[in-house]
């Protein structure tokens, strides 16, 4: 199974609407899409009506802002969700794993060494997570927003540390779906979150350079001030 793990639509800081997403996704031979909205679960149900039709698996996720105090320190990818994690919720990292583990979903640490997150990116709520004596699953080793300078210290973190490996677009457009993706060998979703919790998945996308990866930022940020 090839499946897309990170993507946004227009229900969060996308382009376009999940049912959108979701065609892309089958359009490109994608087995399934994770909607992974910043902050949100709005996305889910529009997905997983789309997904039913056209026969793509939808995942129900969520890219959750970890805060101390308020103060942003990074992300985490909450996957094979059932149920919203909500902020007001959970007072630290440690009880939003734990949330994510109760439902026996995938907690991932996206885009770790995102150089346009240098003031707060995943490697803050890693050690976020050590305090409150707590692992996430799996490192975004391959993200399509990474220079491959960016993703290959990602990878490298991950086996030194001896993380899960997954990958995802961080797609914010149609367009960018499948630039990076995760695969596991089965024809079972539920046999897919097991590989990762297993560390049986490989990664594969699209390296791009800082010119293409800002000029889709600017696409996405103009399309949605133009409601396009």
């Amino acid at each position: 199974m090839r499946i897309d793990l990170h993507t946004h639509s227009i229900c969060s800081d996308g382009a376009d609407t999940p049912e959108r997403m979701v065609a892309r996704a089958k359009a490109i031979g994608m087995d399934g899409i994770a909607i992974t909205d910043h902050d949100t679960t709005k996305g889910w149900a529009r997905a997983i009506d789309a997904g039913k039709r056209l026969g793509v698996y939808v995942i129900p996720g969520k890219e959750i802002s970890i805060r101390v105090g308020h103060k942003k320190i990074g992300e985490i990818l909450a996957l094979f969700l059932n149920e919203d994690i909500k902020l007001n919720q959970v007072s630290n990292v440690g009880d939003i794993i734990d949330r994510i583990k109760a439902q026996d979903g995938i907690s991932a640490i996206p885009h770790p060494f995102n150089p346009w997150m240098w003031r707060n990116n995943g490697l803050k709520v890693i050690e976020a997570a050590k305090r409150k004596d707590r692992k996430v699953d799996a490192i975004e080793v391959m993200n399509g927003k990474n220079t491959a300078g960016s993703n290959d210290n990602c990878a490298t973190y991950a086996a030194k540390y001896n993380y899960s490996k997954i990958a995802g677009s961080d797609a914010h457009m149609a367009s960018e779906i499948g630039m990076a993706y995760t695969i596991c060998d089965t024809n079972d979703i539920e046999e897919f979150r097991k590989c990762i919790k297993k560390k049986k998945t490989f990664v594969l996308g699209t390296q791009r350079g800082v010119p293409s990866i800002v000029g889709s930022m600017i696409v996405t940020k103009s399309r949605r001030f133009l409601g396009l």
